[in-house]
């Protein structure tokens, strides 16, 4: 039996390991887009069984080109990307990762919640206020506008 053809259209990872042994029961061979854009995403995906998907758009028109397509796997939360209606059309199954950064997602709103209840955003933008304010000082009092000090003895 031929093995299954995957393409992948874009990855942002450093490495597409945790994929591979997810799919290592079906031993597939794995094609990789040279980029996002359509023409090379339809180059390395056009004869594939399934298709792996981040960031990369699959429209209704380049969905329409792909002869054995069955599956389109998003690498994370949301379809957007993807023309849900016409891979529907077309007989193909779209799947994301509903839990996909889950811990890092709540942990930011902690963080952000955190930074707004300790009132950071504001007391940042009074020190850099109050910094540029210091700055422009010295200078004006450097440049010397023309006004002459007297100094006292000691």
């Amino acid at each position: 039996m031929p093995r299954f053809l995957i393409a992948v259209t874009d990855s942002p990872f450093p490495s597409l390991d945790p994929a591979k042994a997810a799919l290592a029961r079906v031993d597939p061979e794995l094609r990789m887009a040279k980029s996002a854009a359509a023409d090379d995403v339809l180059a390395a995906a056009r004869d594939a069984d399934a298709i792996l998907v981040t960031y990369a758009k699959l429209p209704r028109d380049l969905l329409r080109q792909l002869t054995r397509c069955k599956a389109i796997g998003r690498f994370g939360l949301g379809v957007d990307n993807i023309d849900i209606a016409a891979a529907a059309e077309l007989g193909i199954s779209v799947t994301y990762v509903p839990d996909y950064c889950m811990h890092e997602v709540s942990d930011h709103a902690m963080a952000l919640l955190l930074a707004l209840a300790r009132k950071i955003p504001p007391a940042r933008r009074t020190r850099a206020r109050s910094r540029r304010l210091r700055q422009h000082s010295a200078r004006a009092g450097a440049e010397g506008q023309g006004v002459r000090v007297a100094r006292r003895h000691p």
